[in-house]
């Protein structure tokens, strides 16, 4: 949970990410989802489905998922990292309050 690199699908294809969801699917059941969510959540997992069981397993660690686009070579890429909750709540209102040195991510959850 130390980990701030930032990442995108195509890193997760390389580290076949996808594939290692799926091997502990059955603690993922047992530990995070009730039966009928473990249905819509756990079956035929892809990186887009392992990004949405990132966020929602990080939430009980008190981290979330953050996002920003990027084009490179005019290929519109999404590059997410992980920070704690916290940090969400301080650059909310950093952007709120208008501060010009506010990061300019977005937020999936808060």
């Amino acid at each position: 949970m130390d980990d701030s690199r930032a990442f995108n699908k195509e890193d997760m294809q390389k580290n076949t990410t996808a594939e290692k969801l799926r091997d502990v699917t059955p603690l993922l059941e047992r530990t995070y989802y009730p039966p009928c969510k473990a249905k819509t959540y756990l079956r035929d997992i892809t990186e887009r489905r392992a990004i949405t069981i990132l966020k929602q397993v990080l939430r009980k660690h008190c981290m979330t998922l953050l996002s920003r686009e990027r084009n490179i070579r005019g290929k519109k890429m999404i590059y997410y990292q992980l920070i704690p909750l916290s940090a969400v709540h301080k650059l909310y209102r950093m952007t709120k309050n208008g501060d010009d040195h506010a990061c300019s991510w977005v937020s999936f959850d808060r």
